[in-house]
């Protein structure tokens, strides 16, 4: 090869090299950070895509394209060859990965179910098999790419392919890294800038590669430098959207709600209570001034027991008495003496307001169902709370009238007593009524009296039905769907004897309320913070039910029977003070099924700054301009590829009609081609053109190829007419109106 030949080969493969390169680490670096591929050897992958990029570059600037052929099928070949060698590696490594992507956008979106990896082998031979698939993959990645990049072939093939794999965790609102992004819009100014140099020839084009590189570099980093890099990566949209997209719903029912299964607020369905299944994902996330373990978010409240499940009460001719009055308790804590929480709904799918016990104010912008529920509005996922810590109670202050607490007392009593013995069995309503005859509470309970008092009361008698009901029934998550026409607690009582939280709760108050203490089912979720000050993950097996019960002089007191949640029926668990211990989870059925039992291990959930804002876990930070800037340009992409795709099509059809064999059809087409230039370009129709098209519609003979050749040319002479119009009209007719 001469010294010419040479110089020309090695500045096309230089170029190349680059544009490649930059696709490759786009592509691969846009799935592997927002997904979390832990298992992924980072210096391995920059390595191969270095090689793969330089293989690629070589054999694409080839000259002769014999040569060039026949060593992209001797490449395929090896990489056929390593693929049968390491089959059980790559196929592995396809699954491991296969299986954290889709557990991504299960994460972000619930709904939506995951793979789950029909084996899990170690940790160690998950890297192995990743990296080998990656081994495979990234050189037939770069093969491909290669010729779109290199040769005079259309670019967009290769374009796509790079944008794809970046705009994929976009779907999700996962942003790649700063990096990541970096490379793909250099890798797209490089593109842009050269590629009518290489309609040219290879070696021009590679010329405006290696001359546009370093002023895009620097323009890029100037850009970077200037951009306000603030603590929240996202803009507010970005994340409103991200809400509505968890939101989805599967079937009309709501997914990972905390202690409820049913799609209509304040309502626990029996018909879901089936076996449970997790997967893990993060559903709240708090940070709490308080070291308090176990702390109970409650999201809801129902007061009537039917056959289908626990529902709000009927009120309708004995509505809620106070408006004004202080949700869950007759008292209040003043806030000087109150820990502070903020609570962060990450994928509750629910609109309810989690509070903690006890709550010293509430929600400016709540709406208010009786005192079951709270409603928090659709763009509030962050919010504060003031609350008095289980146990502290002492310290309580009254903020409303001894008339106003008189008058809901007696309202909570006239409606939180009810057992419904029409629905139970005749074997479960003898259970409740001999244990509720062997208690002995204080001749004044339910009249006013030292609420601390109270409370022991109430703590003594959880104790006891815990154990009594432990005596006979045992914990247990995969307890099935209570049988049709059978009553949900008898059944549970007197047949199955298995269940959880859910099973237990709705037991319980019917046992509270056959011995005059008034009782409620309450659902939502359990924190185990652990220590103040800490942010806190809980996850969607920590979903919860327990019993509230009324204590007059106070009010509403949690209270939880159910013998496998570690903490018991202690309002306030000493010994649970450590938040790595796991604690066997009591939760409420969830409705992700067929979701998978086994429990993946999940993404690694954002930091919070002090500031409460979110933070990313990766080494980059993004600011919410470079979010922006990608999305529109990725949005004006996909819009101008569909624009000329429709225009090609669009002309590719009207040529087709203007060349049919019969003359007659093509001098009709090409007319109505000349009147559709005349109404959008304003080129007159030719003379003669007028003639000849009526001959072809009215004559019943054949026009001759003469009669065809001469209406041929007349559009030609149209066409090149508006050809000669000014730059912005031709735009609109050739990608618009698809006439050039």
């Amino acid at each position: 090869m001469r010294s010419h030949a040479w110089r020309s080969y090695l500045l096309t493969a230089s170029a190349s090299l680059l544009t490649v390169f930059f696709a490759l680490f786009a592509a691969v670096f846009a799935v592997v950070e927002p997904f979390s591929l832990t298992m992924v050897s980072v210096p391995s992958l920059l390595r191969l895509c270095v090689l793969s990029a330089l293989v690629s570059a070589l054999v694409y600037s080839i000259p002769r394209a014999s040569l060039r052929a026949g060593l992209v099928c001797v490449l395929c070949g090896l990489l056929a060859i390593y693929v049968w060698w390491r089959w059980d590696a790559v196929s592995y490594g396809t699954q491991v990965l296969f299986h954290q992507i889709t557990l991504g956008f299960h994460e972000e979106i619930p709904s939506l179910f995951f793979y789950e990896l029909p084996r899990e082998l170690s940790k160690s031979y998950q890297r192995q098999a990743v990296n080998a698939f990656f081994t495979a993959a990234l050189p037939l990645l770069a093969l491909w790419l290669g010729p779109w990049l290199t040769l005079r072939w259309p670019v967009w093939p290769a374009v796509g392919t790079a944008a794809g794999l970046v705009a994929l965790p976009l779907l999700i609102l996962r942003q790649p890294g700063a990096l990541t992004l970096g490379a793909f819009l250099l890798f797209l100014a490089l593109v842009i800038l050269s590629r009518k140099g290489y309609q040219e020839s290879p070696a021009i084009g590679a010329r405006r590669v290696l001359t546009a590189l370093l002023p895009i570099l620097l323009i890029m980093l100037l850009l970077g430098g200037l951009l306000p890099h603030g603590a929240n990566p996202r803009p507010l949209w970005v994340d409103d959207l991200r809400l509505a997209l968890q939101r989805i719903p599967t079937n009309g029912i709501a997914i990972g709600i905390g202690g409820v299964s049913d799609s209509i607020p304040g309502k626990q369905s029996f018909l879901s209570a089936g076996p449970l299944r997790f997967d893990g994902h993060t559903v709240l996330q708090i940070n709490s001034s308080s070291a308090q373990t176990p702390l109970f978010l409650r999201g809801f409240s129902a007061g009537q027991y039917t056959a289908e499940g626990w529902v709000q009460l009927d009120t309708v001719n004995d509505p809620y008495p106070l408006d004004d009055h202080p949700f869950l308790f007759p008292y209040q804590t003043q806030p000087g003496s109150t820990a502070e929480v903020r609570i962060t709904d990450m994928a509750s799918h629910t609109d309810y307001y989690y509070l903690p016990y006890y709550p010293s104010f509430l929600p400016q912008d709540a709406i208010r169902t009786a005192d079951a529920y709270l409603d928090r509005p659709s763009d509030v996922d962050e919010y504060h709370i003031s609350f008095l810590p289980q146990g502290e109670t002492d310290n309580a202050a009254r903020v409303i009238s001894g008339s106003t607490e008189r008058e809901y007392g007696a309202w909570v009593y006239r409606h939180y007593l009810d057992v419904p013995y029409a629905l139970l069995s005749t074997d479960a309503a003898d259970l409740i009524h001999t244990f509720a005859d062997r208690q002995q509470l204080r001749p004044d309970f339910g009249a006013a009296y030292d609420h601390s008092a109270a409370v022991q009361d109430v703590q003594a008698l959880a104790s006891t039905l815990r154990d009594y009901l432990s005596s006979f029934t045992e914990y247990d998550q995969k307890t099935p769907l209570t049988p049709d026409g059978e009553d949900f607690v008898s059944w549970f009582l007197t047949e199955s004897h298995r269940g959880y939280c859910v099973h237990y709760a709705s037991a319980a108050v019917l046992f509270f309320r056959a011995c005059g203490v008034p009782a409620r089912y309450a659902a939502g979720y359990v924190a185990r913070p652990g220590r103040a000050n800490a942010v806190t993950n809980v996850p969607d097996r920590n979903a919860h039910a327990w019993v509230e019960v009324y204590v007059d002089g106070f009010g509403w007191q949690p209270v939880d029977v159910t013998p496998g949640f570690s903490g018991g029926g202690e309002l306030n668990d000493p010994n649970a003070a450590d938040p790595e211990v796991s604690p066997t989870p009591t939760a409420a059925p969830s409705q992700s099924a067929p979701s998978a039992t086994l429990t993946p291990t999940p993404t690694p959930t954002p930091s919070t700054a002090p500031d409460g804002s979110k933070t990313p876990t990766g080494s980059f930070r993004l600011a919410p301009a470079v979010i922006a800037v990608l999305l529109i340009l990725l949005g004006l992409a996909v819009l101008a590829v569909l624009v000329w795709l429709q225009a090609r099509l669009r002309l590719a059809r009207l040529r087709k009609r203007c060349t049919v064999p019969e003359p007659n059809q093509a001098v009709l087409a090409l007319y109505r081609y000349l009147t559709a230039l005349e109404r959008r370009a304003g080129v007159p129709i030719p003379q003669g053109a007028l003639a000849l098209a009526q001959k072809a519609y009215f004559s019943q003979h054949t026009l001759t190829d003469m009669e065809l050749f001469t209406m041929q040319a007349l559009t030609k002479t149209a066409a090149s007419k508006a050809e000669a119009l000014p730059r912005s009209r031709r735009l609109l007719l050739k990608y618009v109106w698809a006439l050039l």
